[in-house]
């Protein structure tokens, strides 16, 4: 029983083998599965979504997808929008020969299109249409795998597609002939010329529109302008068109004198003509009173002041040969006076001639000026009066070279140094402060441009007949980014109102000119100098060492917190006076000395 069991169990490992073999085989030799019942096919849709534009030159044409729903149809067109435009397109795969485009953009509503690929021309390209009015159709095919994969494909920005204008040769035929034909574009250029009548002219149709007549114009010299108006339409393209025809001709009228058209068109429209000749007249009237009249008046008025200057320039009695020569644009009247460094002249604007424009033009002696030092004090003179701009600064107009004299011109003012005017016993304090404040700010005006005057003293200040200070000479002053403009070991500035600093050749600021304000003060309230002698070189040494003698002893009717502020000024060290001219103020107008209103100053009667 055992063996018969054995037997048959061999029996079957062997069909189970021999069953497998076969299957092997029949797979391998691509025989049809037995019994396996087949999966079901899964559905193949996948999305792709890409944003492109076609950009086209010039810009803003018509784009149009073009396909045929089935082999053998009639293909359809859908309008996309323009070009430059970008646009969405999702397209989503429906099987290897199948796909379903959706195109969408801002100015369309979105489309859809289920294209098979087999029924294209071409399966792998889309094919799109550009259109624009007055250039010719094109045509572009783009791979589909473009539109899935590539950022640059042809009509990318980076690859724009030109577009080509659409033109028509025309011969416009006037008579007489050889008129300039002219079109009007209705842009701000106004009309543009094409050529002449009787010679052919291409035109380019992609400026006109196709839904509107154009003016053309016709011009000939001695004959009347004639406009057509013309459609673009009518002008085939690539060939030769005649306007208005082979056998026709514009006729052009000839010209009549303008006084022939007038009298007609006043015949004809009486009652515009007579609002026509009114408005003429208020605009004659307009004229002459506005414009005429007015310069006809100024013409008066300079010929008086011609002969005013005339008069003034013949009444002087000096013979200066200087005197009614021009110098620099300004017409020199009468010598002032002369001193030590030129001569100073009365003149005026050469232009106007107007005695109330008078300055006062200064030219450098000549031996002065063949000296490079002074010259280059004197322009450096000029450079920092140019700079600065105070009403209690004397105002530099114009300088320069005239025939190799040096000169210059400033307003003209006349009156009195402030050293002319100090009372012996000292001044009252209302006319201290009028004069003193005027001149701590045009100081303050000059440190704040970075200029330090270097000189300031009562004769280099001067009180002018109307009652205004005036701060004068800056010869020695230091200018901004300026170290010395002396020797080294030269002393400047005048004895009696130097710093210690300048005395012991020391670096210089704005506080070397607080001193010497701290000076003026002094003598104006005492009418004497903190520091006097014969001896200059006493006066220097008495400013490096010795105290001024307190303000009390001359004067015991100064408030008492003035005196402290005088004193302080007058500190041997720097660094012990006041920061800048500006605290200065701060403490008098504590005292009540400075005007709330910041007057220039107006001493009044001195």
């Amino acid at each position: 029983m055992s063996k018969f069991y054995s037997a048959f169990c061999r029996i079957i490992l062997c069909i189970r083998t021999l069953g497998a073999c076969a299957l092997c085989v029949l797979i391998l030799s691509g025989a049809p599965r037995p019994a396996c019942p087949a999966p079901a096919e899964k559905s193949k849709d996948h999305l792709f979504r890409r944003s492109f534009s076609l950009s086209t030159i010039p810009p803003e044409a018509g784009i149009f997808l073009t396909w045929s729903p089935s082999p053998g149809a009639e293909e359809r067109e859908a309008p996309l929008g323009t070009s430059g435009r970008p646009f969405t397109v999702d397209f989503r795969e429906l099987s290897r020969k199948k796909l379903m485009f959706t195109f969408s953009s801002h100015a369309e509503r979105p489309e859809q299109f289920s294209l098979d690929l087999s029924s294209l021309k071409d399966p792998a390209m889309i094919r799109f249409i550009l259109r624009k009015e007055g250039y010719h159709q094109e045509e572009r095919l783009i791979p589909v795998e473009y539109l899935r994969t590539h950022a640059k494909y042809p009509g990318s920005s980076e690859e724009p597609i030109r577009l080509r204008a659409e033109t028509a040769s025309v011969i416009f035929t006037t008579s007489p002939p050889g008129a300039a034909v002219f079109v009007d574009l209705y842009s701000a250029r106004g009309k543009k010329y094409l050529g002449l009548a009787g010679e052919k002219i291409t035109l380019d149709k992609s400026p006109f529109r196709k839904d509107r007549p154009y003016s053309f114009y016709f011009q000939r010299e001695h004959y009347e302008e004639k406009e057509e108006p013309i459609s673009i339409d009518q002008f085939k393209n690539d060939s030769l068109n005649y306007y208005p025809g082979e056998n026709k001709a514009i006729a052009l009228r000839k010209s009549e004198p303008a006084i022939n058209y007038l009298y007609y068109w006043g015949r004809e429209h009486a009652a515009l003509s007579m609002i026509s000749a009114t408005a003429a007249i208020l605009a004659l009237g307009a004229l002459l009173f506005f414009i005429i009249i007015p310069r006809v008046r100024a013409f008066l008025a300079h010929y008086r002041r011609l002969s005013s200057w005339q008069e003034a320039s013949q009444a002087t009695e000096t013979k200066d040969p200087m005197c009614g020569t021009v110098v620099g644009g300004f017409a020199i009247l009468d010598r002032l006076g002369e001193g030590g460094m030129g001569t100073v002249y009365r003149a005026v604007p050469d232009k106007s001639r107007s005695l109330e424009e008078t300055v006062a033009l200064k030219i450098i002696k000549k031996e002065l000026v063949e000296h490079d030092e002074y010259l280059r004090r004197f322009r450096r003179e000029m450079k920092i009066l140019s700079s600065l701009s105070h009403p209690n600064i004397l105002q530099l107009f114009d300088f320069g070279d005239h025939e190799g004299q040096l000169y210059l011109v400033t307003e003209l003012v006349s009156g009195k140094t402030l050293g002319h005017v100090i009372p012996r016993e000292g001044m009252a304090l209302d006319t201290f402060s009028a004069i003193f404040l005027p001149v701590l700010r045009a100081a303050e005006h000059a440190h704040q441009k970075g200029v330090i005057h270097r000189d300031l003293k009562p004769g280099n200040i001067i009180i002018t007949d109307g009652g205004k200070v005036k701060v004068i000479d800056f010869g020695l002053a230091k200018g901004p980014r300026e170290s010395t403009i002396t020797m080294p070991g030269q002393i400047i500035g005048t004895p009696e109102y130097m710093a210690p600093e300048q005395v012991s050749l020391g670096e210089l600021d704005a506080r070397t000119d607080q001193y010497a304000l701290g000076i003026i003060a002094y003598r104006m309230l005492t009418g004497r100098l903190p520091f006097d002698d014969e001896d200059p070189f006493k006066i220097v040494m008495l400013q490096l060492s010795a105290d001024p003698p307190p303000l009390a002893s001359y004067r015991g009717d100064l408030p008492p917190a003035l005196i402290p502020i005088v004193m302080k000024m007058l500190a041997k060290e720097p660094d012990k006076r006041f920061r800048s001219l500006a605290e200065v103020s701060s403490a008098l107008e504590f005292l009540a000395l400075v005007p709330a209103n910041g007057d220039d100053g107006d001493p009044g009667s001195l």
